[in-house]
């Protein structure tokens, strides 16, 4: 969820590069199918649903897999890293952010 690219997809911003091969009216083009300030969507938001619709698809996986080792699926890959992480962490504190 890194970088512009989410921004991009929801039309929220343009993606700059310096080597963008797009001339002045196609820039312009691209400005204008933009959405208005006001209609945008809070990338953390669309990130901390992601997590817990995730969470939600994954958490039976997760404890089928702890009867049946044998049969391992993953539905979300960022989802599994984020718990592996926390779970590996020593202590716990109150959450920075809306991943932990």
């Amino acid at each position: 969820w890194a970088g512009s690219k989410p921004k991009e997809l929801l039309a929220q911003g343009v993606q700059n590069h310096r080597w963008s091969d797009k001339t002045v009216e196609e820039t312009k083009i691209e400005k204008r199918r933009q959405t208005p300030f006001h209609m945008h969507i809070n990338i953390e938001l669309l990130e901390c649903v992601y997590y817990v619709c995730s969470m939600l698809l994954e958490m039976p996986l997760i404890a089928q897999q702890q009867h049946d080792p044998t049969k391992f699926r993953m539905i979300s890959k960022p989802f599994r890293r984020q718990l592996d992480f926390f779970c590996r962490q020593p202590f716990n504190g109150p959450p920075e952010n809306t991943r932990d």
